[in-house]
């Protein structure tokens, strides 16, 4: 797992070796266009690289963040219907990618005398949520409950249950955002 001592700790052994060809080829610099141009590409890589560590670790903590405030559960009503928790965007950097990772949909009609249940399971190890939505398809406060049972953002998996109301159909769907682990560990 990278921390962010391991991400500062590379970009500082990098940093060290261009400043290194910088003073060593000092004298060559003013003259050698090609060696300039390929220590000015290496410079920007690495003012690029830790934008966008600096980006990922800011959106570590808006999670962190907004999982005090995430949703554990909700009731369709008529006017609610639409539940988010964590971060499904992060507009401050082009190059952080959030991946919607899973979104399915569970249907029934209705069951006499009955709720129905469904878990939503998301599990994989290579992401870690930053975070989700549960959307109640029918608008008309008919449409049960749902709550998550397990896992949460910042985590790689994570379970919701819907529920319908009694002797009711049911329609939701779950979509979970996730960002690849290995640019997003900080703890």
């Amino acid at each position: 797992m990278l921390r962010y001592d391991d991400h500062k700790e590379k970009q500082e052994r990098i940093f060290s070796a261009i400043e290194n060809d910088i003073k060593f080829h000092r004298n060559e610099l003013t003259v050698d266009e090609q060696l300039l141009d390929t220590l000015s590409e290496k410079m920007n890589n690495w003012f690029c690289d830790g934008k966008l560590i600096l980006a990922y670790e800011d959106l570590y903590y808006q999670c962190k963040e907004s999982k005090k405030k995430s949703n554990t559960k909700g009731t369709e009503n008529g006017k609610q219907y639409k539940w988010n928790s964590g971060i499904i965007e992060y507009p401050d950097n082009e190059n952080v990618v959030i991946e919607l990772k899973f979104e399915h949909d569970f249907k029934k009609d209705y069951k006499l005398l009955t709720t129905q249940k469904h878990t939503f399971k998301y599990d994989e190890n290579k992401y870690i949520i930053v975070g989700y939505q549960v959307l109640a398809n029918w608008h008309d406060g008919t449409c049960g409950s749902w709550k998550r049972t397990a896992g949460d953002i910042l985590s790689s998996s994570i379970q919701i249950q819907v529920e319908s109301e009694g002797s009711r159909g049911t329609s939701w769907t779950v979509r979970v955002y996730a960002v690849k682990k290995e640019n997003f560990n900080f703890d």
